[in-house]
């Protein structure tokens, strides 16, 4: 069983968008260098598929190091639930990683 940094439902209509905060994690100077995702489908038919776009890493205020990373999610199927990845890489070198549970229903 995977632990899971957060749970979120939406609608498979929907593009939201969604920030990680890597604040508690950085030494002072680090930011975040990159960010990559990977989609596993756990219930649901495969299309179309759910994905993650658009991944931004946020500047830090008056020039400070990144410590925010932002993305959209999107896609799925009605009932689908879906474990996206992320794997964070800073400055100095450390892999941090999330792992957010998506579940799609619509609301109509």
């Amino acid at each position: 069983m995977t632990t899971l940094s957060a749970r979120f439902i939406q609608s498979p209509a929907e593009n939201l968008r969604y920030v990680l905060d890597y604040t508690k994690f950085m030494a002072p100077g680090e930011g975040l260098s990159s960010l990559i995702s990977n989609v596993t489908q756990l219930q649901g038919v495969s299309v179309p598929a759910f994905s993650i776009n658009s991944v931004a890493i946020i500047a830090g205020v008056s020039g400070s190091a990144p410590l925010l990373a932002a993305f959209f999610a999107s896609g799925g199927v009605n009932q689908g639930v879906y474990e996206v990845q992320f794997l964070a890489t800073t400055s100095l070198g450390q892999i941090l990683e999330d792992v957010i549970e998506y579940t799609l229903i619509e609301k109509v």
